[in-house]
Formats: C-alpha cells, sequence, structure tokens
C-alpha cells in the first residue's frame, strides 16, 4: 500500500458540492458533502469554513464556532478564516444577550403576575374588612 487514499482526488468535489448546497440553501446536503471531504482530509481548512458558513445558517452558531476555530489552529493565518471566527462569536454573544434579556423579561412578568395576584387579594378582601 502506497499509504496514498484512493479518495483523495474526490476531496475537492466534496467540498465544491458543500459550497454549491450552500449557495442553494440546501443546507443538510452541504453538511453531508463538507463532512465526506473532512473524512477523506480532516485538517482542510476550506471544508471547515464552508462547515462554519452551511452551520451558521442553519443557526447552530456553536457548532459553526467549533468548525472556526479548528481551522484557525489548524491555518492561523487564514484571514478569511479568522474574521468569520470574529463575526459568530460576535452573534454567539449578541445571541446570549437577547436570551438573558427574555429570561429577565419573563421573570419580570412573573413577578408582575404575583404582585397583580395580591392586589386583587387585597382590594377583594378591602369591603369585606370594613363591614
Amino acid at each position: 500500500s502506497s499509504g496514498i487514499n484512493a479518495e483523495w482526488p474526490l476531496r475537492p468535489g466534496w467540498c465544491n458540492l458543500a459550497l454549491s448546497e450552500l449557495k442553494g440553501g440546501k443546507l443538510a446536503g452541504g453538511i453531508q458533502a463538507v463532512n465526506r471531504a473532512l473524512e477523506i482530509e480532516p485538517r482542510n481548512t476550506k471544508a471547515l469554513y464552508r462547515k462554519g458558513k452551511l452551520l451558521e445558517q442553519k443557526g447552530e452558531l456553536e457548532e459553526a464556532e467549533k468548525a472556526l476555530k479548528q481551522a484557525v489552529s489548524i491555518e492561523p493565518g487564514s484571514q478569511g478564516c479568522k474574521q468569520f471566527l470574529k463575526e459568530l462569536s460576535k452573534k454567539i454573544a449578541n445571541q446570549k444577550k437577547k436570551q438573558q434579556q427574555m429570561y429577565k423579561k419573563m421573570l419580570n412578568l412573573e413577578e408582575e403576575e404575583k404582585k397583580e395576584k395580591s392586589t386583587d387579594c387585597d382590594s377583594a378582601l378591602i369591603p369585606l374588612l370594613n363591614k
């Protein structure tokens, strides 16, 4: 055995198919294609970048960030990967901030409801106490 993977020539095809699927909005097919490219060549930064783009489009920001961090660790000089990673990190931070605000708002609403219920009870009891 020469040690060369027989599927090596297919890697660009899978990577290009992933890009085509991304552009066509076919995220599941694109993720399958990019995962196939990464099975053949796990350290392919182009495939990791495309995987990140596909996952971002799918709304899986943390998974996209993992793929980009892996790409940057393999190729630290890649400006495209570093820029995309920076953008993803901002999106994740904004998403977490929105979630926190939403939870805070939900908790405040629950507190308001409790106050309203106790006020309703108080107002119902006052006429009875005045008799």
